[in-house]
């Protein structure tokens, strides 16, 4: 049988450095972690495929209507509870989504146009789709 070229070193020590400290196990690691060429792609694709509604159009009747709630919900005193559906834009993308809120008027902003609910949320009645009392 044939002798190992390399018997002669295989039992040897490892070989250390006197210039260079020994890497921790940690630092050697993130050596070979995965690398990504492209930083912020999968924050985009995911940003592209998310989805938004589009505003709906509210017919005359159905404005009228929504005005005729508005005006009998903020005559007199604030302090009622309503749920309201409105519209909120995205920041990012075209489009939007519906959120449905409910709580107590606190305030009618007239200056700004916009109903204050006791939670702080702003809502402008021109993106307002269904206001009811609660």
């Amino acid at each position: 049988m044939k002798e190992n070229p390399y018997s002669d070193m295989i039992d040897l020590d490892r070989p250390t450095s006197k210039k260079h400290p020994k890497m921790p196990a940690l630092m050697r690691a993130a050596q070979f972690s995965p690398f990504s060429a492209l930083t912020g792609y999968e924050e985009e694709i995911d940003e592209a495929g998310r989805l938004t509604e589009e505003r709906a159009i509210l017919s005359e009747d159905e404005r009228n209507e929504l005005d005729e709630k508005l005006k009998r919900l903020m005559h007199g005193n604030t302090g009622k509870e309503v749920c309201v559906t409105y519209f909120k834009e995205d920041g990012k993308k075209k489009g939007g989504k519906y959120i449905t809120a409910r709580g107590t008027i606190r305030k009618l902003d007239g200056y700004e146009n916009a109903i204050i609910l006791s939670d702080g949320t702003r809502i402008n009645p021109e993106d307002i789709l269904e206001m009811d009392p609660a």
